[in-house]
């Protein structure tokens, strides 16, 4: 099994298309066919079931796709560390949630950039769960989230606060009349609740700064 293939069955998983999956790769549509097959004669199972415009996973196919991706996740790290010049003494893999990018990352990671010029940086935005189960995994080293869990492996520290303010489309409503009419609740998450919300960065040890 390499790279290549479970590269080729992710991206066949995401455009659900042999011959777009050929285009995103750069290969003919037989060379997508050949190496799902190959990776389907060495797992000895089927991983498509393969109808008319309509290509979807098998029970195998979702069980390999969690690894796949983690696999050529790190394959791809592994190389970009690998391959970093003498101006890199290190590399740090940050991961966040999406909604944090504009309120907390982009500032933080000009101040990293800045701090430690040495230190090669990889980033990229996810999902709470994809993020802890990539962290869990080594894919990356420092996970920004709402709500962290409690994990032994894992090293807890809280960032800061973001204030919630409550908006409304009319100019100079009190609290009761904002609520009295056309309210809309947007339910977050419970700590919500809070007039703040704590903002966690949790880490694989030893890499908490």
């Amino acid at each position: 099994m390499d790279i290549e293939s479970l590269r080729t069955f992710l991206e066949v998983v995401r455009t659900r298309h042999f011959g777009k999956a050929a285009e995103e790769l750069c290969v003919t549509q037989s060379a997508v066919s050949a190496r799902i097959r190959q990776l389907e004669q060495t797992l000895g199972a089927p991983l498509f079931t393969r109808q008319r415009n309509n290509i979807q996973l098998t029970p195998e196919g979702q069980q390999l796709r969690k690894h796949a991706e983690t696999i050529v996740h790190v394959w791809i790290r592994a190389r970009q560390e690998t391959g970093m010049t003498a101006e890199f003494g290190r590399g740090l893999a940050v991961g966040a949630m999406w909604d944090l990018w504009e309120t907390l990352l982009r500032d933080w990671l000009a101040a990293l950039r800045r701090d430690m010029p040495d230190t090669a940086l990889q980033v990229e935005a996810g999902t709470a769960d994809l993020l802890i189960r990539k962290l869990v995994e080594g894919v990356i080293d420092l996970a920004v989230l709402f709500e962290p869990p409690r994990l032994p492996e894992l090293e807890l520290r809280e960032l800061g606060h973001i204030n919630l303010v409550l908006a409304s489309t009319q100019r100079g409503q009190m609290l009761d009349q904002a609520f009295a009419s056309g309210y809309i609740m947007v339910d977050w998450s419970q700590p919500l609740l809070m007039p703040t919300h704590a903002i966690s960065r949790i880490c694989r040890l030893p890499y908490c700064m």
